[in-house]
């Protein structure tokens, strides 16, 4: 196709790369190589759709989102025959991509949610294969469950995400996304209350290591030197004095977390 018919069309899907338009490009011609006119054809698709298809495959390799919505409406084709045409030619072009929990996480600004993520994401796992007996018939490493186990941790920890560009990363419906996440959510409650529990645990072990090491240094030779040799009047009460506000005032922050 006419660069500037794709350029133009890559402009009404929001695509204004220049590296994303030459990617889209070099698709478009691999499309003639790998593909003969009759699969094409059988696809059910023209070169405008193809065309289209090639710039959401460039786009997405390249970390930018599309609306699906908008590529379905210029590829002039049902959603359904969208969805099948676009995986076809994504195998037939090798761009299936592989998911990593953290480049996702990078993807959708939410990092510090990998770690919890991935907690909810091997509990799940297990209890599911715990139940069946196999996990031969899920895969639990398609972006779905990634993206699920990110969104669950990110509503919990109140982290803003964008909603609509992860289901369409996931690939799924809106309501089948909704269904893991809910799935998803009585081990986050899990997890997020026992973090809650260990966290303030270590809060108080804090504490006490603070009452600890100030009656460490009373019982230290060096300390009792100083105030059995003090000549300033008060030292002792100025110092005991000193300890007591620094330890209400740990007790009061660690209160209010």
């Amino acid at each position: 196709m006419d660069s500037k018919v794709a350029k133009s069309l890559a402009d009404k899907l929001g695509v204004t790369s220049p590296k994303i338009v030459r990617k889209a490009s070099e698709l478009n011609r691999l499309c003639d190589v790998r593909c003969t006119s009759g699969s094409l054809s059988n696809l059910g698709l023209n070169e405008t759709s193809r065309t289209v298809m090639c710039i959401e495959l460039a786009a997405t390799s390249l970390h930018h989102h599309v609306d699906r919505k908008e590529a379905i409406r210029l590829a002039g084709v049902s959603k359904k025959i969208y969805v099948s045409s676009y995986k076809t030619l994504e195998t037939m072009l090798d761009l299936q991509q592989v998911h990593g929990m953290r480049d996702l996480a990078v993807q959708f600004g939410c990092i510090g949610a990998v770690d919890l993520a991935r907690d909810i994401l091997s509990r799940y796992k297990s209890d599911y294969i715990t139940r069946s007996g196999s996990d031969n018939d899920i895969d639990f490493s398609k972006p779905m469950f990634t993206l699920a186990a990110l969104y669950t941790v990110c509503r919990h920890q109140k982290v803003k995400v964008d909603k609509t560009k992860m289901v369409a990363t996931a690939g799924v419906k809106r309501s089948t996304f909704d269904q893991t996440c809910t799935d998803l959510e009585k081990y986050a409650t899990q997890l997020i209350g026992d973090n809650k529990k260990t966290g303030k645990g270590k809060q108080k072990y804090w504490l006490d290591d603070l009452e600890k090491s100030f009656e460490e240094e009373e019982e230290s030779p060096i300390k009792k030197k100083k105030t059995e040799t003090s000549d300033e009047s008060g030292a002792t009460d100025d110092y005991e004095e000193w300890k007591r506000k620094i330890l209400e005032g740990a007790s009061a922050a660690t209160r209010k977390k």
